[in-house]
């Protein structure tokens, strides 16, 4: 600031002059603060930090907001208040791909509108972005111009405050009176007023559910709120206000794709808007961030968008970085529009290897081969005095049980077993908890990686008592038996539907229920079980001294024999399997009794299905050459192979 006259030569430690100045720089003299005693002397020392600093030519935006959030704000006021700033790529992204709608909006209509603003990171954004089509050059009149057709609303006083010094400094030297109103959202019309207005609606919602004392006072206000969740309860105020040709760029929690809730809004969004984008984040994209959060991008428009086509685009964990330096995703597909219209609910989700679910539609599902129930659970507060719940380890007399999965824990053996408390009085849930005494799959409920290999399926010969820390799958029609449920449950195909279906943490029974499952076959049933006992063998074998093939090498082998059984069964087209298989390169395998990160070996990029690649013909065929072996074409055996597959490709 040294560079305007009214700050040349400022002294720092002339705290009265100092905001003088600021104020009469930015013609804000009536709103200056008290000058007592106690501010005197916490405002000098402040001042004096800030003269120790070389050059604070270079202070950001970015750095105000990253202070705040990161020393003013607790882990308790950002629960209770629901804090979580918007990552600046993220913000980036979402208004640069609005560019070409904002871009094509009369100037006068260029209003943009962030409901809990926070910091005002969209604001800042957009800014950026209307600088550039100003008719007006840098100076007052354009600085009024951005005035007008920027407008925030924040709750929290002190985020507001930074808001302001955000937009100062970001259109420095201007004055630093911006359209931010301190107010609670969800009172009054704050929403629809502005919604109404604005031609641009940006906004990170708080993604808390309501309290219910937050509930009572907005009743006994006079407002009887719609949804059970913030961000839920901004959109159905905001979205069906907005008028023609203005468009929308909102960060909300996942669920809000599905929810119950949510759908009324989603079906506005289906039929009154053109959904250009939907995009999925893991939890990592932000420092703070716990949520697994989705962007909508949309225009409204008259005419019905449901025959048109959208991105469905999504980030995984590993992919953030990515994301951030370059925009990158994970994936990327174009899904036609018409698929939400036509579920009940307007549910916005796609799956991952959506295809590849396509595809297994029409087969049977888990549910009507096996039950699939969670285990019991025992009191909590309720329990009785004196009882207990678990003895690790158990003691004489105990009943036996499973009551944990343990970070170790081998899918060829079973988990620890503990002594476990089974008398009605300190129960809570039964469910599948109780002993059946007969062979049983036990299934991990918690993910055991956020990756893709996310089940751990052990075999229980015995039938003992599990809690809910595990999911029984119990076979129920003939033709199938625990060996055959437990190398399903350990599948690629298992791992990938839970990778692609379920919650940030859990593997829900009800998604469980609706795996797709092989149809039944003898013939498939009995290689399955085969491969099952042979893998099982070698992986618990004293060692090669007593079992020649119960090597890392050995083991592996025949876990991918298993693997390729149950493939088989599936009879995909190589195209889908070899999709199927992609999702778990480089992805370690743990608990399986050997190294395991993939299927393939590098460079291979044929669409083989995996029991012709372990094939003793195709084998042969790959010792018959050189370190380019598989490339297609370099072997008369590869030739044939392939041929084969491309039949069956064409047959499908």
């Amino acid at each position: 600031m040294n560079g305007y006259p009214c700050f040349k030569n400022v002294n720092l430690g002339d705290i009265d002059d100092v905001f003088d100045r600021v104020g009469k720089h930015y013609g804000a003299t009536d709103n200056l603060p008290p000058r007592g005693k106690g501010w005197h002397k916490a405002t000098a020392a402040a001042a004096q930090r800030i003269a120790d600093f070389e050059n604070l030519g270079n202070l950001s935006a970015e750095s105000l907001a990253y202070v705040y959030e990161n020393t003013l704000v607790t882990r308790q006021v950002r629960k209770a208040s629901g804090i979580h700033s918007t990552p600046g790529p993220l913000v980036d992204y979402i208004v640069w791909q609005l560019w070409p709608w904002i871009e094509a909006m009369r100037p006068e209509h260029r209003h943009v509108f962030e409901p809990a603003c926070g910091n005002a990171a969209f604001l800042l954004s957009a800014m950026r972005v209307m600088r550039q089509w100003s008719e007006f050059e840098d100076g007052p009149a354009r600085h009024d111009y951005l005035k007008k057709h920027l407008r925030g609303v924040e709750y929290d006083e002190f985020a507001l405050e930074v808001a302001r010094l955000s937009l100062t400094l970001a259109d420095i030297p201007h004055g630093n009176r911006w359209d931010l109103q301190q107010a609670d959202m969800f009172l009054g019309t704050t929403l629809e007023d502005g919604a109404k207005r604005c031609g641009v609606l940006l906004a990170n919602p708080p993604y808390e559910r309501f309290t219910l004392q937050e509930r009572a006072r907005y009743e006994n206000a006079g407002f009887k709120l719609g949804g059970y969740t913030k961000a839920c309860e901004m959109l159905r105020r905001t979205i069906p206000y907005m008028r023609k040709d203005a468009c929308f760029g909102v960060v909300v929690p996942q669920g809000f794709l599905h929810s119950n809730e949510g759908t009324s809004v989603r079906q506005t969004i289906l039929s009154d808007f053109e959904l250009s984008e939907i995009g999925i984040f893991e939890d990592k994209l932000s420092e703070k961030g716990e949520h697994e959060t989705a962007v909508l991008l949309g225009r409204r428009s008259k005419r019905q968008r449901s025959a048109g086509t959208l991105g469905f685009r999504r980030v995984r964990n590993p992919g953030m970085d990515a994301f951030r330096d370059r925009f990158a995703f994970s994936s990327e597909d174009r899904v036609e529009a018409s698929r939400f219209m036509a579920s009940s609910n307007a549910d916005l989700r796609v799956p991952e290897l959506d295809m590849l679910w396509n595809r297994l539609s029409s087969y049977p599902v888990l549910g009507d081969i096996a039950s699939v129930a969670k285990g019991l659970d025992h009191k909590g507060r309720t329990l009785p005095r004196g009882c207990w719940t678990v003895h690790e380890p158990a003691r004489p007399g105990d009943p036996q049980g499973y009551a944990k999965v343990d970070n170790d824990l081998l899918i060829f053996a079973t988990p620890r077993p503990v002594g476990m408390n089974l008398s009605p009085s300190v129960l809570l849930h039964v469910r599948a908890g109780m002993p059946c005494g007969k062979p049983q799959v036990l299934l991990n409920y918690a993910r055991v990686s956020r990756e893709a290999w996310r089940l751990k399926a052990t075999l229980d010969e015995r039938g003992l008592a599990l809690t809910s820390a595990f999911v029984a799958v119990r076979p129920q029609v003939s033709g199938t038996n625990g060996l055959y449920l437990w190398a399903l449950m350990n599948s690629p195909v298992a791992n990938a539907f839970a990778y692609c279906h379920s919650l940030k943490r859990h593997t829900l029974v009800g998604d469980l229920r609706k795996m797709p499952v092989p149809r039944l076959s003898e013939a498939h049933a009995a290689l399955i079980e085969q491969a099952a006992i042979r893998y099982r063998e070698l992986a618990t074998a004293p060692g090669p001294l007593y079992q020649t093939e119960a090597t890392q090498g050995g083991i592996r082998r025949a876990l991918l024999e298993m693997d390729a059984a149950v493939l088989q069964a599936y009879d995909l087209p190589p195209r889908l399997e070899r999709q199927l298989l992609d999702l778990f390169t480089g992805v370690p395998r743990k608990g399986v009794g050997c190294e395991f990160t993939g299927y393939y070996p590098p460079g291979f990029t044929s669409f083989l299905p995996l029991h012709l690649i372990l094939s003793d013909r195709f084998q042969r065929a790959a010792a018959d050459v050189t370190s380019e072996r598989f490339k297609p074409g370099e072997s008369a055996y590869v030739k044939q192979v392939l041929a084969a597959a491309t039949a069956e490709a064409e047959e499908d």
